[in-house]
């Protein structure tokens, strides 16, 4: 995956470092609590907010669209998630949209956004971790921007938000970390 990804990898974290220090954000994950959430959203007066950022897990990014709600920015962490969870969002949404991913993350994913919106919307990290993530896959990739890691996509999530995009108010929505069947 890391060396698919490589071609693409043509932004730094350092062209968003708190692009977004003065917003809200709202962040969505899948969980079961997702449509209550979402649904909360659009009643609220934060929907039409230009202090609002909305960002959101790959899985829940088709979700979301399908609840005529657009996110600023999508991280996908997984290496195995499959480009078809892009089926059906326009290709406008995708061209507004960040995606953020993990270097080692879904390389059709990258791929596929990179033929639709261009590498100009795409950004890579690195996980810094106990193992030593950052020092194995860095080389290999002659990239070196690392993230404190987290245990999972939706904690990178929180984490890009905090550290490089800067908002200070998070509001997690749909992190219950209990999976229904059908994303």
């Amino acid at each position: 995956n890391l060396q698919k990804n490589k071609q693409y990898i043509k932004t730094s974290m350092s062209d968003i470092l708190g692009c977004y220090k003065d917003k809200m954000a709202f962040l969505f994950s899948y969980g079961p609590s997702f449509k209550k959430n979402v649904e909360s959203l659009k009643n609220s007066n934060y929907i039409h907010s230009n202090k609002v950022v909305i960002g959101c897990v790959e899985k829940a990014f088709r979700a979301l669209v399908n609840e005529g709600v657009n996110p600023d920015f999508v991280l996908i962490a997984d290496g195995s998630v499959s480009d078809s969870y892009l089926d059906q969002i326009p290709n406008q949404i995708i061209q507004e949209t960040i995606l953020i991913s993990n270097v080692y993350g879904s390389p059709g994913f990258s791929e596929r956004w990179a033929k639709i919106a261009g590498t100009s919307k795409i950004f890579y990290y690195l996980n810094k971790d106990n193992i030593d993530t950052h020092k194995h896959f860095g080389p290999l990739c002659n990239y070196y921007e690392v993230l404190p890691a987290a245990s999972n996509v939706g904690n990178s999530l929180v984490v890009w938000t905090s550290q490089i995009f800067g908002c200070k108010n998070i509001f997690l929505n749909a992190f219950d970390y209990c999976w229904i069947d059908q994303y």
